[in-house]
């Protein structure tokens, strides 16, 4: 996990769960969550989520697609979660606009925090056309040789909300409705399993780190009971039970063993 070696592991997760539509119009949830992490890759993980959802009635109900802005899970999405509906995470788009104020205008400047809730408001109302016309402009007003550190701000920006722009129409809509826009949820989870396996000190074999792995999944998931249940019917389960021998058929007395020593000296 993490890159903190060359040796380092990553593991991806995928939480899945449900809300429930309340009489007021709000949404209770998240109910019956469930996570989904594995050594394996995106796919792998992808794949299990999938398996779980489709249980729930994803394709015949409404289902919602979040994430960062990491390509490889947007790929993942059109793959497996093609009938979901798209949302990149409000949070990390936010972050390169809060970022791109900063190279517009510097990041003491009393222009920056208007300039940036504007922005904002536009993401939040689908007009993520006059989103990108904002941040061209702002880079035009630099000049031709402008700032590397405030250019660069603004191209990452702009870069951003182009690869993302498909995945960005339904914020206001989704806050109408009470339905989450953001991914705290598995960040919180992702963390909560790291705390168990990227702890100071720690070394994981490969095997060691899958099972402690799965078993933060089935401790996240509240399934704890259902998992002790289920290996005791394993272990019910076996006919036979064998122990290798690590002791003698015959045990030596004493007087024997010590004789044995003596002569295996002399």
């Amino acid at each position: 996990m993490g890159d903190k070696s060359k040796n380092a592991r990553m593991f991806t997760a995928f939480a899945v769960y449900t809300l429930q539509p309340q009489p007021d119009g709000t949404m209770e949830g998240p109910l019956n969550r469930r996570v989904f992490a594995t050594f394996e890759g995106p796919t792998r993980a992808a794949k299990l989520a999938l398996r779980d959802a489709r249980k729930r009635g994803y394709g015949r109900k409404e289902t919602l697609f979040l994430a960062d802005g990491a390509l490889r899970l947007w790929e993942l999405q059109c793959r497996y979660f093609s009938k979901a509906k798209p949302c990149l995470d409000w949070f990390h788009a936010s972050e390169y606009l809060w970022a791109a104020g900063t190279g517009a205008y510097g990041a003491k400047s009393a222009e920056r925090t208007p300039w940036v809730k504007a922005r904002l408001e536009e993401m939040m109302a689908g007009e993520i056309d006059s989103v990108l016309a904002a941040l061209e402009a702002a880079r035009a007003a630099l000049g031709e040789d402008p700032p590397r550190g405030r250019d660069k701000k603004l191209m990452k920006a702009l870069r951003y909300v182009r690869n993302h722009s498909t995945m960005m129409q339904s914020y206001s809509e989704l806050d109408a409705r009470d339905l989450t826009y953001g991914t705290g949820l598995i960040e919180g989870t992702i963390k909560h399993i790291g705390a168990r396996l990227d702890g100071c000190g720690m070394r994981w074999s490969k095997e060691g780190s899958a099972t402690m792995l799965a078993l933060r999944c089935v401790q996240i998931s509240d399934e704890w009971e259902s998992f002790e249940e289920r290996a005791r019917q394993a272990h019910d389960s076996l006919t036979k039970l064998e122990v290798e021998r690590v002791t003698r058929a015959t045990r030596r007395t004493p007087h024997k063993a010590k004789k044995k020593a003596k002569n295996r000296a002399a």
